[in-house]
C-alpha cells in the first residue's frame, strides 16, 4: 500500500468523503507496477470559484511524478490529476518495459 498524504490549503478542510476518493482513484495508479513510495495530495481553492489539485507521486528509482489541475469542482480537479497521473505513469512504465526487453535481446 502506498502512503498517501492528503492536505487541505488555505484552511480547506478535507472531508472524509473527499479523503476517500482521492485515496480511490490515486491508490488504484499502482496498477502500473512502479514503485509508488509516496503520493502527497494538496487541494484548495483557486481563482474564480475554482480547486487546484497538486500530487506529487514519490517514484523510488525514477524522477517523481507531478500534476497540477485547476477545475470548476474539486472531483473534477481529481480527476484530472488523477489522468495526468496515470498517463505520465504509463509513460514510465513502458519505458522500463522497452528497456527490460531490450536488455533481454542482448543476453546470449
Amino acid at each position: 500500500m502506498t502512503d498517501i498524504h492528503i492536505s487541505g490549503v488555505h484552511n480547506y478542510k478535507i472531508s472524509d468523503r473527499l479523503r476517500g476518493t482521492v485515496e480511490e482513484k490515486l491508490g488504484s495508479l499502482s496498477r502500473f507496477n512502479i514503485e509508488l513510495t509516496k503520493i502527497v495530495v494538496t487541494i484548495g481553492e483557486a481563482e474564480n470559484k475554482c480547486y487546484r489539485v497538486d500530487v506529487d507521486m514519490h517514484l523510488s528509482h525514477e524522477k517523481d511524478v507531478v500534476a497540477h489541475v485547476v477545475a470548476p469542482t474539486v472531483y473534477a480537479a481529481i480527476d484530472g490529476a488523477t489522468d495526468k497521473c496515470a498517463a505520465q505513469l504509463r509513460k514510465i512504465h513502458d519505458k522500463q518495459s522497452r528497456r527490460s526487453d531490450r536488455q533481454a535481446l542482448k543476453m546470449p
